[in-house]
Protein backbone atom coordinates (compact mmCIF):
# COMPACT_ATOMS: atom_id res chain seq x y z
CA UNK A 1 0.00 0.00 0.00
CA UNK A 2 1.60 3.47 -1.14
CA UNK A 3 2.83 5.69 1.83
CA UNK A 4 0.27 8.96 2.32
CA UNK A 5 2.01 11.74 3.93
CA UNK A 6 -0.31 14.14 6.17
CA UNK A 7 0.69 17.82 6.22
CA UNK A 8 3.15 18.28 9.90
CA UNK A 9 3.36 21.28 11.45
CA UNK A 10 6.83 22.70 10.89
CA UNK A 11 8.81 25.65 12.80
CA UNK A 12 10.50 26.31 9.73
CA UNK A 13 9.37 26.15 6.01
CA UNK A 14 9.36 22.44 4.57
CA UNK A 15 8.47 21.59 0.93
CA UNK A 16 4.79 20.71 1.16
CA UNK A 17 5.91 17.79 -2.03
CA UNK A 18 8.18 15.97 0.56
CA UNK A 19 4.70 15.22 2.80
CA UNK A 20 2.92 13.78 -0.01
CA UNK A 21 2.84 10.56 -1.91
CA UNK A 22 6.31 9.43 -3.52
CA UNK A 23 5.93 8.49 -7.24
CA UNK A 24 9.79 8.18 -7.35
CA UNK A 25 11.36 5.96 -4.92
CA UNK A 26 14.23 4.38 -6.77
CA UNK A 27 17.35 5.39 -8.04
CA UNK A 28 20.36 7.27 -6.27
CA UNK A 29 20.16 9.92 -3.37
CA UNK A 30 22.50 12.02 -1.98
CA UNK A 31 21.59 12.51 1.51
CA UNK A 32 22.48 15.17 4.05
CA UNK A 33 22.84 13.84 7.36
CA UNK A 34 21.05 15.91 9.71
CA UNK A 35 23.03 17.69 12.54
CA UNK A 36 21.90 19.59 15.72
CA UNK A 37 21.35 22.70 16.66
CA UNK A 38 19.51 25.58 14.68
CA UNK A 39 22.84 26.91 12.29
CA UNK A 40 22.43 24.41 9.56
CA UNK A 41 19.03 26.65 9.12
CA UNK A 42 20.24 29.24 7.98
CA UNK A 43 24.07 29.96 7.48
CA UNK A 44 25.35 29.31 4.12
CA UNK A 45 29.01 28.35 5.41
CA UNK A 46 27.28 25.05 7.97
CA UNK A 47 24.62 24.55 4.76
CA UNK A 48 27.92 24.02 2.36
CA UNK A 49 29.46 21.33 5.01
CA UNK A 50 27.07 19.17 3.12
CA UNK A 51 26.34 20.52 -0.16
CA UNK A 52 30.37 21.04 -1.03
CA UNK A 53 30.21 17.21 0.29
CA UNK A 54 27.69 15.93 -2.72
CA UNK A 55 29.23 18.64 -5.48
CA UNK A 56 32.57 16.99 -4.99
CA UNK A 57 31.04 13.30 -4.68
CA UNK A 58 28.99 13.85 -7.91
CA UNK A 59 32.54 15.35 -9.93
CA UNK A 60 34.62 12.60 -8.30
CA UNK A 61 32.53 9.87 -9.38
CA UNK A 62 31.06 11.12 -12.27
CA UNK A 63 27.56 10.85 -11.75
CA UNK A 64 24.14 12.72 -11.13
CA UNK A 65 22.04 11.83 -8.00
CA UNK A 66 18.48 11.66 -8.88
CA UNK A 67 17.32 13.70 -5.26
CA UNK A 68 19.03 15.85 -3.23
CA UNK A 69 17.48 14.46 0.55
CA UNK A 70 17.80 17.99 1.93
CA UNK A 71 16.81 17.47 6.35
CA UNK A 72 16.91 21.79 6.48
CA UNK A 73 15.32 25.06 5.39
CA UNK A 74 17.38 25.48 2.57
CA UNK A 75 18.90 28.88 1.46
CA UNK A 76 18.77 30.07 -1.75
CA UNK A 77 22.23 30.13 -2.17
CA UNK A 78 22.19 26.58 -1.30
CA UNK A 79 19.21 26.05 -4.16
CA UNK A 80 20.68 28.00 -6.60
CA UNK A 81 24.60 26.62 -6.47
CA UNK A 82 23.14 22.58 -6.28
CA UNK A 83 21.28 23.86 -9.38
CA UNK A 84 23.73 25.24 -11.23
CA UNK A 85 26.53 21.97 -10.62
CA UNK A 86 23.33 19.61 -10.83
CA UNK A 87 20.64 20.85 -13.20
CA UNK A 88 19.03 17.39 -13.35
CA UNK A 89 19.04 16.59 -10.03
CA UNK A 90 15.44 17.25 -7.92
CA UNK A 91 15.70 18.72 -4.78
CA UNK A 92 13.52 17.76 -1.70
CA UNK A 93 13.44 19.41 1.97
CA UNK A 94 12.62 17.30 4.74
CA UNK A 95 12.92 19.33 7.58
CA UNK A 96 9.66 18.28 9.36
CA UNK A 97 9.22 15.33 11.77
CA UNK A 98 11.51 12.24 12.22
CA UNK A 99 10.19 10.14 9.81
CA UNK A 100 10.30 12.77 7.30
CA UNK A 101 14.11 13.41 7.94
CA UNK A 102 14.68 10.00 7.78
CA UNK A 103 12.47 10.03 4.18
CA UNK A 104 11.60 6.59 4.69
CA UNK A 105 9.61 6.76 1.16
CA UNK A 106 12.76 6.71 -0.45
CA UNK A 107 14.17 2.72 -1.22
CA UNK A 108 16.43 3.61 -3.61
CA UNK A 109 20.22 3.65 -2.96
CA UNK A 110 21.76 6.64 -0.84
CA UNK A 111 25.00 8.43 -0.18
CA UNK A 112 25.74 10.43 2.94
CA UNK A 113 27.27 13.68 3.68
CA UNK A 114 27.76 14.68 7.01
CA UNK A 115 28.84 17.72 8.04
CA UNK A 116 31.90 18.99 10.11
CA UNK A 117 31.84 20.24 13.21
CA UNK A 118 31.92 18.07 16.17
CA UNK A 119 28.35 18.09 16.80
CA UNK A 120 27.51 16.18 14.17
CA UNK A 121 26.95 12.59 14.00
CA UNK A 122 29.10 10.88 11.54
CA UNK A 123 31.31 13.89 10.80
CA UNK A 124 33.20 14.82 7.98
CA UNK A 125 37.03 15.30 8.71
CA UNK A 126 37.34 17.91 6.23
CA UNK A 127 36.19 19.85 2.80
CA UNK A 128 38.82 18.33 0.06
CA UNK A 129 40.47 15.70 1.66
CA UNK A 130 43.63 14.28 0.25
CA UNK A 131 44.40 14.48 -3.66
CA UNK A 132 41.30 13.58 -4.54
CA UNK A 133 39.60 16.39 -2.24
CA UNK A 134 42.33 19.02 -3.76
CA UNK A 135 41.07 18.08 -7.38
CA UNK A 136 37.55 17.86 -6.49
CA UNK A 137 37.80 21.67 -5.45
CA UNK A 138 39.91 22.86 -8.60
CA UNK A 139 36.72 20.90 -10.67
CA UNK A 140 34.16 22.43 -9.00
CA UNK A 141 35.60 25.90 -9.12
CA UNK A 142 35.75 25.34 -12.93
CA UNK A 143 32.42 24.16 -13.52
CA UNK A 144 30.45 27.02 -11.92
CA UNK A 145 32.39 30.04 -13.30
CA UNK A 146 32.37 28.33 -16.75
CA UNK A 147 28.39 28.35 -16.11
CA UNK A 148 28.71 31.44 -14.62
CA UNK A 149 30.36 32.31 -18.04
CA UNK A 150 33.35 33.73 -15.95
CA UNK A 151 36.15 31.45 -18.33
CA UNK A 152 35.79 33.95 -20.45
CA UNK A 153 38.37 35.99 -18.00
CA UNK A 154 41.00 34.13 -18.43
CA UNK A 155 40.78 32.90 -14.81
CA UNK A 156 43.05 35.70 -13.48
CA UNK A 157 43.86 39.48 -13.10
CA UNK A 158 45.87 39.80 -16.22
CA UNK A 159 42.52 41.85 -17.67
CA UNK A 160 43.36 44.92 -15.26
CA UNK A 161 47.38 44.45 -16.45
CA UNK A 162 48.39 44.23 -12.73
CA UNK A 163 46.89 42.55 -9.53
CA UNK A 164 43.13 42.77 -8.61
CA UNK A 165 42.61 43.41 -4.69
CA UNK A 166 39.13 43.45 -3.16
CA UNK A 167 37.61 44.67 0.12
CA UNK A 168 34.65 42.95 1.28
CA UNK A 169 32.61 44.04 4.15
CA UNK A 170 29.53 43.27 6.01
CA UNK A 171 25.76 45.70 5.66
CA UNK A 172 25.77 47.96 8.84
CA UNK A 173 22.87 46.31 10.00
CA UNK A 174 24.97 42.81 10.56
CA UNK A 175 27.89 44.09 13.04
CA UNK A 176 31.60 43.53 12.55
CA UNK A 177 32.34 47.01 10.72
CA UNK A 178 35.09 48.71 11.20
CA UNK A 179 35.44 51.38 13.67
CA UNK A 180 38.69 52.98 12.22
CA UNK A 181 37.81 52.12 8.59
CA UNK A 182 39.78 55.09 6.95
CA UNK A 183 42.92 54.16 8.69
CA UNK A 184 42.24 50.56 7.89
CA UNK A 185 41.41 51.72 3.70
CA UNK A 186 44.51 53.70 3.90
CA UNK A 187 46.47 51.21 5.08
CA UNK A 188 44.94 48.67 1.93
CA UNK A 189 45.84 51.13 -0.73
CA UNK A 190 48.92 52.04 0.53
CA UNK A 191 50.25 48.80 0.54
CA UNK A 192 49.13 47.62 -2.38
CA UNK A 193 50.13 50.56 -4.67
CA UNK A 194 50.11 50.34 -8.60
CA UNK A 195 46.99 47.60 -7.88
CA UNK A 196 43.56 48.18 -9.24
CA UNK A 197 41.25 48.04 -5.36
CA UNK A 198 37.61 47.43 -5.43
CA UNK A 199 35.04 47.77 -2.39
CA UNK A 200 32.05 46.46 -1.83
CA UNK A 201 29.45 45.51 0.75
CA UNK A 202 28.28 41.99 0.43
CA UNK A 203 24.87 40.56 -0.27
CA UNK A 204 24.97 37.50 1.42
CA UNK A 205 24.79 37.98 4.88
CA UNK A 206 24.53 35.24 7.50
CA UNK A 207 20.75 34.97 6.89
CA UNK A 208 19.44 34.94 3.29
CA UNK A 209 17.88 38.42 2.27
CA UNK A 210 14.04 38.28 2.39
CA UNK A 211 13.85 39.05 -1.26
CA UNK A 212 15.60 36.12 -1.97
CA UNK A 213 14.10 33.91 -0.10
CA UNK A 214 10.66 35.00 -1.50
CA UNK A 215 12.21 34.64 -4.95
CA UNK A 216 13.09 31.12 -4.73
CA UNK A 217 11.34 29.49 -2.04
CA UNK A 218 9.58 26.68 -2.82
CA UNK A 219 5.88 25.76 -2.59
CA UNK A 220 3.65 22.96 -3.55
CA UNK A 221 2.72 24.09 -7.11
CA UNK A 222 4.99 26.63 -7.44
CA UNK A 223 8.02 24.80 -9.04
CA UNK A 224 6.46 21.13 -9.89
CA UNK A 225 9.89 18.98 -9.93
CA UNK A 226 11.71 20.87 -7.29
CA UNK A 227 14.35 22.49 -9.80
CA UNK A 228 14.92 26.41 -9.80
CA UNK A 229 17.34 27.76 -12.41
CA UNK A 230 20.26 29.39 -10.61
CA UNK A 231 19.92 32.92 -9.29
CA UNK A 232 21.56 35.47 -10.65
CA UNK A 233 23.28 36.47 -6.80
CA UNK A 234 24.98 33.49 -7.22
CA UNK A 235 26.92 34.48 -10.20
CA UNK A 236 27.24 37.79 -9.31
CA UNK A 237 28.81 36.44 -6.10
CA UNK A 238 31.17 33.78 -7.86
CA UNK A 239 32.20 37.02 -10.21
CA UNK A 240 33.30 39.21 -7.21
CA UNK A 241 35.51 36.51 -5.57
CA UNK A 242 36.87 35.52 -9.08
CA UNK A 243 40.15 37.82 -11.00
CA UNK A 244 40.90 39.03 -7.34
CA UNK A 245 44.73 38.55 -6.60
CA UNK A 246 43.55 39.34 -2.73
CA UNK A 247 40.55 39.41 -1.28
CA UNK A 248 40.02 41.44 2.32
CA UNK A 249 37.14 40.99 3.75
CA UNK A 250 35.81 41.02 7.94
CA UNK A 251 34.87 37.85 9.32
CA UNK A 252 31.56 36.04 8.32
CA UNK A 253 29.56 33.53 5.70
CA UNK A 254 30.32 35.52 3.02
CA UNK A 255 33.40 33.50 2.80
CA UNK A 256 32.43 30.51 1.78
CA UNK A 257 32.29 31.58 -2.00
CA UNK A 258 36.38 32.36 -1.50
CA UNK A 259 36.81 28.57 -2.93
CA UNK A 260 35.57 30.32 -6.48
CA UNK A 261 38.93 32.12 -5.84
CA UNK A 262 41.45 32.35 -8.76
CA UNK A 263 44.67 29.42 -7.91
CA UNK A 264 47.31 31.62 -6.02
CA UNK A 265 44.83 34.35 -4.09
CA UNK A 266 45.24 34.83 -1.09
CA UNK A 267 42.12 35.94 1.37
CA UNK A 268 42.74 37.74 4.64
CA UNK A 269 40.00 37.57 7.05
CA UNK A 270 39.89 40.41 9.47
CA UNK A 271 38.31 38.82 12.97
CA UNK A 272 36.46 40.20 15.57
CA UNK A 273 38.17 41.18 19.41
CA UNK A 274 38.45 38.08 21.10
CA UNK A 275 38.23 35.77 18.39
CA UNK A 276 38.42 31.83 18.83
CA UNK A 277 37.07 29.03 16.61
CA UNK A 278 33.50 27.79 17.94
CA UNK A 279 33.82 25.30 20.99
CA UNK A 280 32.25 23.08 18.20
CA UNK A 281 34.33 23.41 15.14
CA UNK A 282 37.65 21.34 14.88
CA UNK A 283 39.08 24.58 13.41
CA UNK A 284 38.68 27.82 12.18
CA UNK A 285 36.14 27.47 9.63
CA UNK A 286 37.35 29.10 7.08
CA UNK A 287 40.73 27.78 7.49
CA UNK A 288 39.24 24.43 7.15
CA UNK A 289 36.92 25.45 4.27
CA UNK A 290 39.99 26.69 1.97
CA UNK A 291 42.72 24.10 3.33
CA UNK A 292 44.42 21.84 0.58
CA UNK A 293 42.86 24.01 -1.84
CA UNK A 294 45.67 26.26 -3.95
CA UNK A 295 43.81 29.56 -2.10
CA UNK A 296 45.83 31.12 0.56
CA UNK A 297 43.79 32.14 3.63
CA UNK A 298 45.50 33.80 6.20
CA UNK A 299 43.73 36.10 9.35
CA UNK A 300 44.06 39.71 10.82
CA UNK A 301 42.32 39.77 14.26
CA UNK A 302 41.34 43.04 15.38
CA UNK A 303 42.86 43.22 18.72
CA UNK A 304 41.85 47.07 19.86
CA UNK A 305 39.13 46.94 22.29
CA UNK A 306 36.17 48.29 20.35
CA UNK A 307 35.02 52.14 21.63
CA UNK A 308 31.88 51.60 20.34
CA UNK A 309 29.18 49.93 23.35
CA UNK A 310 28.35 47.13 23.15
CA UNK A 311 24.27 46.15 21.67
CA UNK A 312 22.06 45.81 25.18
CA UNK A 313 21.99 41.74 24.05
CA UNK A 314 25.61 41.58 24.63
CA UNK A 315 25.77 43.33 27.72
CA UNK A 316 23.34 41.13 28.77
CA UNK A 317 25.23 38.54 28.67
CA UNK A 318 28.46 39.86 29.64
CA UNK A 319 29.83 41.33 33.32
CA UNK A 320 31.28 44.56 33.31
CA UNK A 321 34.42 42.92 33.71
CA UNK A 322 34.26 40.93 30.92
CA UNK A 323 33.50 44.21 28.93
CA UNK A 324 37.10 45.62 29.92
CA UNK A 325 39.05 42.67 29.24
CA UNK A 326 42.28 42.37 26.93
CA UNK A 327 41.70 40.31 23.76
CA UNK A 328 43.87 37.36 24.53
CA UNK A 329 41.50 36.83 27.96
CA UNK A 330 38.13 36.99 25.67
CA UNK A 331 39.51 34.06 24.33
CA UNK A 332 39.21 32.40 26.94
CA UNK A 333 35.73 32.77 27.54
CA UNK A 334 32.97 32.05 24.86
CA UNK A 335 30.15 33.99 25.75
CA UNK A 336 33.19 37.17 25.67
CA UNK A 337 33.48 35.65 22.08
CA UNK A 338 30.47 35.57 21.13
CA UNK A 339 29.15 39.21 22.69
CA UNK A 340 32.37 41.11 20.03
CA UNK A 341 31.31 38.62 17.11
CA UNK A 342 27.97 39.26 16.87
CA UNK A 343 27.14 42.42 18.62
CA UNK A 344 29.98 45.08 18.33
CA UNK A 345 32.49 46.55 15.64
CA UNK A 346 35.57 45.94 15.26
CA UNK A 347 38.97 48.42 15.87
CA UNK A 348 42.35 47.78 14.64
CA UNK A 349 45.36 48.53 16.48
CA UNK A 350 48.33 50.47 14.92
CA UNK A 351 50.19 47.64 15.44
CA UNK A 352 47.01 45.14 13.88
CA UNK A 353 47.23 47.82 10.93
CA UNK A 354 51.01 47.54 10.93
CA UNK A 355 50.96 43.70 10.14
CA UNK A 356 47.94 44.00 7.84
CA UNK A 357 50.23 45.99 5.84
CA UNK A 358 52.99 43.40 5.90
CA UNK A 359 50.35 40.54 4.66
CA UNK A 360 49.11 43.15 2.03
CA UNK A 361 52.83 43.75 0.65
CA UNK A 362 54.28 40.15 0.76
CA UNK A 363 50.72 38.38 -1.17
CA UNK A 364 51.14 41.00 -3.82
CA UNK A 365 54.96 40.71 -4.25
CA UNK A 366 54.07 36.96 -4.43
CA UNK A 367 50.87 37.18 -6.74
CA UNK A 368 53.09 39.46 -9.08
CA UNK A 369 55.65 36.84 -9.33
CA UNK A 370 53.32 34.32 -10.29
CA UNK A 371 52.04 36.38 -12.95
CA UNK A 372 55.39 36.75 -14.25
CA UNK A 373 56.40 33.39 -14.25
CA UNK A 374 52.95 32.42 -16.26
CA UNK A 375 53.43 35.29 -18.78
CA UNK A 376 57.47 33.31 -19.52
Amino acid sequence: MPTVWKRASCVHHCTERSMQHHSRISGLAYEARKAPGGAYQHNIFHQSEHLYCMLSMAIMRNENPDVILWPYQSMPWTRALASLVLPNTTWEETCCGPANVAAKWWLGQRRVCSCWQKICLQRRPAFWPGRRGSIAHARLRKIVRERCGLHLLGGGAEHHRGAVVRVLERPSRDGRQIENREEFLRVVRGAVSGAHVEFAVTAVSERALPTWQDANRTRAGTLEDGRISSAPFLCEQVRWFAGASIIVLTHGAQTTNAIFADPGATVIDVTPYGHQPSPSAPAEYYGALLQNTDINYITQQASAHPRTPLSTKAAQTLQKADVAQSSERCRTQWACTVAFRDHCCMRLSQQDLADLRLKLEVSLRSRRLHFKNVSL
